[in-house]
This record gives C-alpha cells, sequence and structure tokens, in this order.
C-alpha cells in the first residue's frame, strides 16, 4: 500500500480511526485539501465540498481503484479509459494480495469513501454486503440494450453466482477461474492409460506413470503445489465439492445453505485420503512450492496430471516449454468427479444413482459419476464504493463496464501465445473463438478442448462457488493449514495403519466443531447485522427470513390438498377401470367406452397438478420448487387437454346424431369422426407448453412486500420479456375457446334425453366448469400475494372441475347398472317442454332381456323399439305409413291394428292414448318403392349392435307369421347406436 493510504487503516485490528487529532487525520487528496472532521459525516461531507470544488477549479476528475498486484493486467484499461475520457483520470492503489481484503472491509465500514472502485476477487462480497458498501449496478446494466446485451453475454455462473448478491449485481466480471485437469495424451497413450473420470482412476494413472521415463525423462505422476497458506484449500475444495455438492449450486458444498451444517464427515476423510495419495506421486518440492509449481513441471514435460486455474494452459506455448518446442502435446479436460456423495443426513457417503447425481454422467463400467466445476478464487471483478460522491459513482460504473465489455475485455483475455502472463481468463461466450485464439498462436485441438471445459462449467446448474459470507477467510486459512499439516504428517509416516483412518475421522470432526466456533463468534458479536447464515443464504439466492412472515404453506392447507387429489385420482381409476370392465354392457357401451375412459385420464393428470400447487421452498427445495413451477400449467393444460376434448367429441357426437335423426338420416358416427377437437386442443397445448418451457420458464421466487413479510410464487426469470406474455395469451384463448365452444355443444344439446340423463349430466358439467372459471380467475386475482388463500382456492377449483365430471357422469351409470342390471332399456332422443313441438322424439331400443316392469307395461309385446310423439307428428307417420302399405298393394289395416297405430273402426290412435309403436313388421319389397325408405333401418343390423340378438343369434324383434307377409323383414325407426344412427 501506499505512504497515502496507510495511515488511513489500521490492519492489526481491520478498523478506521479519523481521530480530531491533526496527527491521525487523512492525508487530502489531490484535487483539493480536507479539514480534518471530527466525525466521519463531516469528513463524507467535506469530501462532497472536495468534489464540488474539484469541478469548478480542477478540470480532471481522479478515480481511485484498489486492487492487488495479480490484477495488475487491467492496467492497460485504466490508461485507456483515462485517455478516451479526457478529464477523467484512473489510478489504480496496487497493495498485496493478503492486505486486499481487510482494506476493502475497513473502507465500507469506515464509509469514508477515499476510494472510488475496487479490483478484487469476490471472496470478499460477504462482508461488504453487511456494510452496505457496494452500489448496485443493475440500474446501469438496464439503462439500454446496449449494456444489456453485453451483459448476457457474460456466463450465466458469473452472472447469478459471481456478481449477485440476493437481488443486486454489485460486481462486473473481469476474469473468469475454472480449475481444470491438465495432462498428457501421448504419455497416457503410451502407457495404455485412459482418461480419469474419477479422482481414484486420477491417483491410479499417477501411481503407474510416477517414476517411468519417457523420452529420456523421469516422470512426475501428480505435480500440486501444496506450500502452506497457498491454494490447500482451493485443492481440499476441488476434491471435497465433487463428494458433498450434487443438487446445484444452490445448495452449498463445505456448509449446508440450510442450517450451515459443515459438510465433512465421510467425505472429507475421503478427500483427505485422496490428496494423500496424491501427494506419493508429486514432486520433491511440492510442500515447498505454491500454484506456479502446477505449470513450471507441466511445462517442461514432467509432469503427466495437475488441475490448475487458466494460466496453465494460456502459458503452456511460452519459450522453453516441450509444448513450444513440439515434443509434446497439452490435453485439457474436466477435473474428475465421485461415483460416491455425502448423505447430509447420516454423513455417511453413499453411491451416486440418477436421481442423486442429476448433473453427472453415467458409465457402463462405473456407473453414476457426480460432476462439480469448481469457480474457484471466482475470478477479478470489478465494484463500486457506495460511500463515494454521486458523480464519481456514475463515472466510476462506467469504468467497471467498460473494462469488463466485449469491446475491451475480448482482446485482453486473448494473449500471444509466446509470451503469455495468465492472470485473466474467459469469462464471455464471445471470447471463446477459436480462430481468435489459433490466430494469437495456440493450437486448435488444444483450444477446442479448452474451451469445452470452460462453457461446460460455466453453464453448469451444479458449478462450485466459494463461501463468501463474513468469516470465509478464516474458514479457508483454517482448512488450508488442517489438510496442510495433515498431508507433510503423512508424507512423514507420522501415522501408521489403523492410525491414518483415525487421523482422517478425527480432523473431520474437530474441523467442524471449529467451523461451528467461528460461526457462532460471528454471529454473537454486538456489531453482527446479519447471520453468517442469512449472509450465505443470499448469496446463493435461498435466503429465508427467519424474523419474518414467509406465507408457507401449513401441513394443514397442504394436507387439503394432498387429500382432495388423491380421492379424485383414486376415483378417476375406479371409474377408469369400471368402464373397461363393463365395456360390452349396454349402459356403458351406448356411452362410449373409449371417451369414458379418456375422461378418467384427463381427470387424473388434472388432478395431480395440485401436488406441484402444494410445494414450496418451506416443504421442498428451490430446485424442485422450480420443477413443480412448470409442472403445474403443463398437468393442468395435458389433463384439461383430454378430459375436456373428451366431454366436447361426446356433445358433438350427439349432436351429429340427433341432428341427422330429426332429418330421419341414417349416418354412421364413429370415434375417430369426432377426436378431431382432442388432437387439436393436446396438440396445441403440447407445443405451447414446450415452447414456454424451452424459452421462459416458470422459477420459483421470493417476493418480499416489507422487511418483514415476503411470499413464495412462481414467476418468469424476465418479467418484461414478451416470449412468456404471448404464449400465456396463446393458451388462454385456446383454451378459453375450447370451453366456450363445449358450452355451445352442451346449449345444443338441452333437449337431447338418455335413459341415463347423460346429455343432461354433460351440460351440467359444462356448466359449472364455467362458473367456476368465471368466478374463480376474478378471485385468484384477488388472493395472488397470499400463497395458503391461494393454494386453497386453486387447488379447489381443479377439485370441483374434475369431482364434477366424475360424479355426474359415472354415478348415473353406475347406480343404473346395480339397481337394474342389464335389462334395462338404452333411452334416447329429443325431449321437449313444448307438446306442440312437431319436431319431439323420444328412440328407445329395448335389451333382449327386459326387466320385469317394463314387460308388465308393455304387456306380451317384446319389440326392440317404440316411439313417443306428439299429436301432430303422430297422425303425420301414421298416414304415412298407410300410403306406404296402400302403395304396396297390401291391407295395411292388420298392421296398424297390431301395431297399436288404428283401431278396428280405422281411427288413428291419439298419442295421448296409446305411446307405443311395437312390433311392426315391414314387407321387404316396400324397400325401393318409397322415397321414405331412407328413415327405414333394418331392425337385424340394430338388434346386432345393440345386443338384441337372443344366445341363439335370432333376432328377439316380434314378427307375426299370421299377418300376410311377403318375405317380411323387421325395421325400425331412426335410433342411435354405439356405432350407427
Amino acid at each position: 500500500m501506499s505512504d497515502e493510504t496507510t495511515d488511513t487503516f489500521d490492519t492489526a485490528d481491520g478498523t478506521f480511526t479519523p481521530s480530531g487529532s491533526p496527527t491521525s487525520c487523512p492525508p487530502p487528496l489531490q484535487e483539493c485539501t480536507l479539514v480534518c472532521p471530527s466525525n466521519l459525516t463531516s469528513f463524507q461531507e467535506s469530501l462532497n465540498k472536495c468534489e464540488s470544488d474539484d469541478m469548478t477549479v480542477d478540470e480532471t476528475i481522479t478515480l481511485k481503484f484498489l486492487t492487488a498486484t495479480w490484477a495488475d493486467f487491467i492496467k492497460p484499461l485504466a490508461d485507456q479509459f483515462s485517455q478516451e475520457r479526457p478529464g477523467v483520470n484512473v489510478e489504480l492503489v496496487i497493495i498485496e494480495l493478503s492486505e486486499l481484503s481487510p482494506n476493502i472491509i475497513n473502507e465500507a465500514r469506515s464509509k469514508t469513501g477515499l476510494f472510488d472502485g475496487f479490483i478484487t476477487p469476490p471472496g470478499v462480497m460477504g462482508s461488504i454486503v453487511e456494510e452496505n458498501g457496494w452500489a448496485d449496478l443493475r440500474s446501469h446494466i438496464e439503462s439500454s440494450s446496449i449494456t444489456r446485451s453485453d451483459w448476457l453475454d457474460i456466463f450465466l455462473s458469473y452472472r447469478k453466482w459471481i456478481a449477485q448478491y440476493q437481488d443486486q449485481i454489485l460486481m462486473y466480471p473481469l476474469d473468469g477461474d475454472v480449475l481444470s485437469l491438465f495432462y498428457r495424451q501421448d504419455i497416457l497413450d503410451e502407457f495404455g492409460l485412459s482418461l480419469p473420470r474419477t479422482w481414484e482412476e486420477y491417483n491410479k494413472i499417477a501411481g503407474a506413470v510416477h517414476g517411468k521415463v519417457f523420452k529420456n525423462q523421469t516422470l512426475i505422476g501428480s505435480c500440486i503445489g501444496r506450500l502452506k497458506g497457498c491454494g490447500g484449500a482451493y485443492w481440499a475444495n476441488l476434491v471435497l465439492s465433487s463428494m458433498t455438492q450434487y443438487r446445484g449450486t444452490w445448495d452449498g458444498h463445505l456448509f449446508d445453505t440450510a442450517d450451515m451444517t459443515p459438510l465433512l464427515g465421510e467425505a472429507f476423510e475421503k478427500m483427505l485420503e485422496i490428496l494423500e495419495i496424491q501427494a506419493r506421486y508429486g514432486p520433491e518440492d511440492e510442500f515447498e512450492a505454491c500454484v506456479d509449481l502446477n505449470s513450471e513441471y507441466v511445462n517442461d514435460g514432467s509432469c503427466v496430471l495437475s488441475y490448475n486455474w487458466g494460466n496453465t494452459f494460456k502459458q503452456h506455448l511460452n519459450d522453453g516449454s516441450v509444448f513450444r518446442m513440439g515434443d509434446a502435446r497439452m490435453s485439457v479436460c474436466q477435473t474428475p468427479g465421485s461415483t460416491q456423495v455425502l448423505d447430509r443426513q447420516t454423513m455417511k457417503l453413499v453411491p451416486c444413482d440418477k436421481d442423486l447425481c442429476r448433473f453427472g454422467e453415467f458409465h457402463e463400467d462405473i456407473g453414476w459419476v457426480n460432476r462439480a466445476p469448481y469457480l474457484a478464487f471466482g475470478g477479478w471483478s470489478c465494484a463500486v464504493n457506495n460511500y463515494t460522491t454521486p458523480g464519481k459513482t456514475t463515472l466510476a460504473t462506467e469504468f467497471c463496464a467498460y473494462a469488463s465489455s466485449r469491446a475491451k475485455s475480448n482482446p485482453l483475455i486473448v494473449e500471444d501465445a509466446k509470451t503469455a502472463v495468465g492472470g485473466s481468463d474467459p469469462f464471455r461466450r464471445s471470447q471463446l473463438d477459436v480462430d481468435l485464439w489459433v490466430a494469437n498462436g495456440y493450437h486448435e485441438e488444444a483450444v477446442v478442448d479448452y474451451f469445452n471445459v470452460i462453457s461446460e462449467a460455466l453453464e453448469s446448474d451444479n458449478a462450485v462457488v466459494d463461501i463468501r459470507f463474513p468469516t470465509s477467510s478464516e474458514i479457508y486459512a483454517l482448512l488450508d493449514l488442517e489438510v496442510h499439516d495433515y498431508l507433510n504428517a503423512t508424507r512423514q509416516n507420522v501415522f501408521s495403519g489403523d492410525e491414518l483412518s483415525k487421523a482422517r475421522r478425527d480432523l473431520s470432526q474437530s474441523l467442524a466443531r471449529h467451523f461451528q466456533e467461528i460461526i457462532n463468534e460471528y454471529d454473537s458479536k454486538a456489531s453482527t447485522r446479519h447471520t453468517a447464515l442469512e449472509q450465505y443464504q443470499k448469496l446463493r439466492n435461498v435466503y429465508q427470513a427467519n424474523n419474518s412472515n414467509l406465507n408457507q404453506l401449513g401441513n394443514g392447507i397442504r394436507g387439503y390438498g394432498f387429500a382432495i387429489a388423491s380421492l379424485t385420482m383414486v376415483f378417476a381409476v375406479i371409474f377408469a377401470f369400471w368402464s373397461y370392465k363393463n365395456r360390452l354392457s349396454p349402459v356403458v357401451k351406448a356411452s362410449q367406452p373409449l371417451f369414458l375412459i379418456l375422461i378418467c385420464l384427463g381427470v387424473f393428470v388434472m388432478a395431480s397438478s395440485i401436488f406441484p400447487m402444494a410445494m414450496d421452498d418451506g416443504f421442498a427445495s428451490e430446485e424442485a420448487c422450480n420443477k413443480a413451477c412448470m409442472a403445474i400449467p403443463w398437468l393442468m393444460s395435458m389433463g384439461w387437454s383430454i378430459l375436456f376434448a373428451a366431454l366436447y367429441a361426446k356433445l358433438r357426437r350427439l349432436n351429429i346424431v340427433v341432428r341427422n335423426a330429426l332429418a330421419f338420416r341414417s349416418i354412421k358416427v364413429s370415434e375417430k369422426d369426432v377426436m378431431l377437437p382432442f388432437a387439436v386442443l393436446f396438440t396445441s397445448n403440447l407445443i405451447l407448453m414446450t415452447v414456454w418451457t424451452l424459452v421462459d420458464p416458470l422459477m420459483w421466487t421470493r417476493i418480499e412486500t416489507s422487511s418483514t413479510e415476503s411470499f413464495g410464487a412462481c414467476r418468469v426469470d424476465d418479467e418484461s420479456s414478451i416470449s412468456w406474455k404471448v404464449i400465456v395469451s396463446f393458451v388462454a384463448v385456446l383454451n378459453g375457446a375450447a370451453l366456450i365452444g363445449a358450452n355451445l355443444e352442451a346449449y345444443k344439446a338441452r333437449h337431447v334425453d338418455t335413459e341415463f340423463g347423460e346429455s343432461r349430466h354433460i351440460g351440467l358439467i359444462m356448466g359449472s366448469y364455467l362458473q367456476v372459471v368465471a368466478v374463480g380467475l376474478p378471485l385468484f386475482f384477488l388472493v395472488n400475494d397470499n400463497p395458503t388463500a391461494r393454494f386453497f382456492l386453486t387447488s379447489s377449483m381443479v377439485f370441483l372441475m374434475c369431482i364434477s365430471v366424475l360424479l355426474l357422469l359415472f354415478i348415473p351409470k353406475w347406480r343404473t347398472a346395480m339397481q337394474r342390471g342389464q335389462n334395462r332399456p338404452i333411452m334416447f332422443g329429443v325431449t321437449r317442454r313444448d307438446r306442440n313441438d312437431v319436431t319431439g322424439f323420444n328412440t328407445t331400443v329395448m335389451s333382449n332381456r327386459q326387466s320385469e316392469d317394463t314387460a308388465a307395461f308393455r304387456g306380451n309385446h317384446n319389440s326392440p323399439t317404440y316411439l313417443r310423439y306428439n299429436d301432430a307428428v303422430w297422425t303425420e307417420r301414421v298416414t304415412t305409413l298407410e300410403a306406404l302399405f296402400k302403395d304396396a298393394g297390401i291391407d295395411a289395416k292388420p298392421y296398424l291394428i297390431k301395431a297399436n297405430m288404428i283401431d278396428q273402426q280405422d281411427h288413428i290412435v291419439g298419442i295421448s292414448g296409446v305411446a307405443s309403436y311395437s312390433g311392426l313388421s315391414i314387407p321387404a319389397h316396400f324397400m325401393g318403392r318409397s322415397s321414405v325408405e331412407s328413415s327405414l333401418v333394418p331392425i337385424s343390423e340394430v338388434e346386432k349392435d345393440n345386443g338384441l340378438l337372443n344366445p341363439d343369434g335370432e333376432s328377439t324383434s316380434m314378427k307375426d307369421e299370421s299377418l300376410p307377409t311377403a318375405a317380411p323383414e323387421t325395421f325400425a325407426a331412426p335410433h342411435d347406436d354405439d356405432n350407427k344412427t
């Protein structure tokens, strides 16, 4: 640190002390002279006055950025910005890396605004936000399409996990850090070895080649610098995280984000064992060298395996390297994973499987391997001091955006292969330009491998990031120390036999206690505003305020949802099974078993949507809640499509049948003829849901309504996006149109009556749907910010819509089947309240086994057909039949008397007196001689389709052999069955 700033900070105790004495007053800035203040408020006011005076007296504004020696790669950009912005000078204050974090924290605590910005690793963020020390950059990023587009070019992991703190963006990334595995493919080929997939395989390869001679050079199996206080904590985290983090970045790798439980146990013991074996196959000086050793032994050609940051790749073609001379080939891949992961309840290792290691990969020989790429250190980033003056805040923000931009950072990232010094690795997609890297001297094959590692790691949902909450540096220092001492002890054979296992177990338990003590001590300080857990959760975007009302669902309301969903689904299964079992019975057959089963399936799927509705962050993980959010519209739309299309098809089919029956036309209407609405609705919803999921999926979000209250809800990531609004609009219009169309069909079928009242029941279903939607939707918007009321409303709406279908459609059928067996006639037709309506009729087709009450009413007649007309239609029909007989030259009287249509005096029997038309046998030679023959359907066909043949295959239609006929063939009036009208 320079003399200007040394007097300002006390790095021993980490405090800033602006005393009233002149000797303790900070030195004046170059822009003006400060009056030594008596308190921090006066000092800040003095600074603001300095800037005001500076604006009027001196045109040059100096922006001071505090940084460390390793970030000197940013100096060219600082100079360029100063040249391009007349009147602005960016000054870098460079100190040692070990001093950087304490000084940044002191600046945040003092709120003096001595520095306008910082070039720093993100590990200090947790301590800074405790003091609200950095400015939120979101408004600048969203200020224009250019800045927003430039921001979105940065890899997701850096935007979401590195630069962001809860809903604030506090840093502009300048560097991308990923630990990668560097290996010699030519040596592996020489010894017949494969690429390591796990750490165990890594150690086997290291052991197989260590000490061997290749091209006159003795090989080193694994080259890792293990100097105390250097990279030890990162190497430990790299191996440990492959076993402890497998549910996503949000879940943490060293501490559980739910309760700050240290994630050590058997995983930590296994990590120690793996590192211990690696150290056996390392160079002699590995405990005396830092991370530079990793690259040095790789470049001199002796090292076979190493893991490191991108510097190893960028420098592997420097002068003197074996790769530069063409004697070797550099290869890069992801660091190894693990076939076992830590059970956080038992702290035991368990085998990976498809569910646990969903971010991993499967291999036939070893099974599932968890993958957790480690973004160690987090890369250098640019932050703006929240306590500098407003004018400098704007300028400092512009410099951070300038240094991070595509136009300026990309040339800085891609260095000349011969002279590359490293310091900044790719953090943008646009920086992965193969041609550009090849043009700078890198080999294309190696570049492609390197880019694959970077993109897979930085786009991974299971990327590992450092803990970063306050006291993280203390925890990492302790981790580094304990691991170093253990490895050094094993190298010197301090432990033997069973002592090794005990030493690992003791160290795991001891370190867990010390970690907890560090956290508890921090939380108990009077100066602590937010606990370590709260900071940790906010850094991982899973914060749950314990002192606020989270409005999470209680077990009671969630149990209500589970109960009604389960009840509905059980009923759906029962009725589907009953429909299939009785599919040949007249009761079910008349209602089309296919549609009945489809209705049950739709109800089952739609009711299952209640289960994801019941999930929130108090019941499941954020990842599970994210999946549940998108599952709700999927299940609702698919269930609705199946259920609603089946109901619509039934109504449509019934209306087609009746419309043709009223016109005395015979028509065949199969299921295929009315399946088009189902296909259109289902396919349309499927396409819309797929597009929605891919473009703008719903995500679980906790929305804070006040400092003490918040609620969780499903929201798209960018609510200003137009794409999700268009998709939702299409979904609403499509399904709303289907609801209206089905209600129109129900209205048309309002006078269609069957024995089971199916048309009336379907109409009631459609009407109830319309009412539920009309009443429920406005209420939904009223209770949208109350999760309990919202869940009760939506789950109840789904339940009412589903259960009404089952009860209104299936209960009458079941009762009829139970009470009357299979003997009840199937009745259908059109009835009207107005008896003078000349279009009304009701047609009934009798089964071959009539119930006793029907037989008593009918007497001895065993006719398949009886018609019920109003007087006008009845008279017209009898007159038409008389004309038919007369035209055929046959006396109609015996037939019509037998049919109870006329009496002995040739008077037509009125409809109010006799309402049956029984067993009218019409001679076959009538066919072809009358224009109304198309209104007659052969009884034999009717009987065949409706099960009206007796067990011997003979028709049960009454035929009077005593009547004069000429090869009579029985006909009946038009009616509907399962296949034709």
